[in-house]
């Protein structure tokens, strides 16, 4: 994604348009891994060569993406089953336009499935996107997402914005009027 914009922003200099890309795990050493920008080999096969070229150096056994574009990430251990926060604190109040979730879900249970879908359409503009990883389209069954290339798992949000009440809780917008989910407590528990 940060290859694209720069390239956008090549094409386009005249244009002042800014990007925040959030990259975040659970695990705080798999943040530490990419925050580095390493790939081996392997992992770059299906990367343009003119990429490669323009966005990437040789290291040892793999590629290392160059600083500009390494920069243009910020990286951060975040849970999205903390009933602490609604959103990623670095993000500040969430409002994405575009979330790529892919290959989350197949660890997760219904339940929590379910709870984290809540936190990202909670976060997610309208008319912003969700992708997710092919295996894991159910999970949008039943939320204000709509398919907008299938079958790819791409989804558009409909509807309106969410807000909260007072009580710190949220109303979903896909669930009764009368349901209230929590964003605080132990009630969101783990895995």
């Amino acid at each position: 994604l940060a290859m694209l914009f720069d390239e956008v922003q090549q094409l386009y200099p005249d244009k002042n348009v800014s990007l925040q890309i959030f990259a975040s795990d659970m695990n705080a050493t798999e943040i530490e891994k990419a925050k580095k920008g390493f790939f081996p080999v392997e992992q770059v096969q299906k990367v343009p060569l003119k990429f490669i070229n323009e966005y990437f150096y040789r290291a040892g056994e793999g590629y290392r993406l160059i600083p500009r574009i390494r920069e243009r990430v910020k990286f951060f251990a975040y849970d999205l089953l903390s009933a602490r926060t609604t959103s990623p604190p670095e993000s500040i109040f969430g409002s994405f336009h575009l979330i790529f979730c892919s290959n989350l879900f197949i660890y997760y249970n219904e339940k929590n499935r379910e709870k984290i879908m809540d936190k990202l359409i909670m976060n997610l503009e309208n008319d912003g996107v969700l992708i997710t990883g092919d295996a894991e389209k159910e999970v949008t069954s039943g939320t204000p997402l709509q398919s907008i290339f299938p079958p790819a798992p791409v989804f558009r949000k409909v509807g309106k914005k969410e807000t909260r009440t007072p009580s710190g809780c949220k109303k979903s917008r896909f669930y009764q009027d009368s349901q209230v989910l929590p964003m605080a407590g132990d009630e969101w528990g783990g895995k």
